[in-house]
């Protein structure tokens, strides 16, 4: 449903009906009531377009993955994603949540979001703090940080922490992904191995 610029609240229980993915593209905002009809949907839901995200809304979101794990929640148009917000689509019990939107996050939304289980994708975030890292490395489930051009001095040994697989495929230097398999697998690598490494322990993938 692209284009579609304004949902009405019975439209919205209308479509909370139907089961598959739902593509709400063009929305800018949504009714309390119409985010509480589409938390009944069941499947991908994409609201590419909302830009800001209420404290409400974000609640209501949150329970859209209750009744079937397998749905996912794509939010690829918010610019920043607050502690509040972060906390409540924490609590989504679907498979994926993705902010393909967000550039920055701050170390409160990153402990806040790390909460939820499932594949996170941030894959346009360029920099994290210590702080942020230290909390993402607690997350359970796929983790996408692809955006990331470095890491902080301790967010090697942090992210070797991380249970899941993790995809850092944006780090600039050979030193930082050195750094980062030498604290997860407690080996030297040579400088030169540059992108790639396809001999991994067997619970955990990592992307370069």
């Amino acid at each position: 449903m692209g284009g579609l610029t304004n949902l009405s609240d019975d439209t919205a229980e209308a479509l909370s009906k139907h089961e598959g993915t739902l593509y709400l593209s063009g929305l800018t905002k949504l009714s309390d009531n119409a985010s509480e009809s589409l938390s009944k949907h069941k499947g991908l839901l994409s609201l590419d377009d909302l830009t800001n995200l209420p404290d409400v809304l974000a609640d209501a979101l949150s329970k859209q993955g209750d009744s079937d794990p397998e749905e996912e929640l794509l939010l690829d148009g918010l610019k920043q994603l607050s502690s509040s917000v972060a906390e409540s689509l924490s609590k989504f019990k679907g498979q994926t949540i993705s902010f393909y939107g967000l550039t920055e996050l701050s170390d409160s939304a990153a402990e806040s979001i790390a909460k939820y289980n499932g594949y996170l994708w941030l894959e346009q975030v360029t920099e994290l703090s210590n702080e942020a890292v230290e909390s993402l490395s607690k997350h359970l489930g796929a983790l996408n940080l692809e955006g990331l051009i470095s890491l902080p001095d301790k967010g090697a040994e942090y992210l070797s922490k991380h249970l899941g697989e993790l995809s850092l495929d944006g780090l600039e230097t050979q030193l930082t992904a050195k750094n980062f398999l030498e604290a997860k697998f407690d080996r030297q690598i040579s400088s030169s191995n540059r992108l790639r490494q396809n001999t991994l322990a067997a619970t955990f993938k990592v992307h370069f």
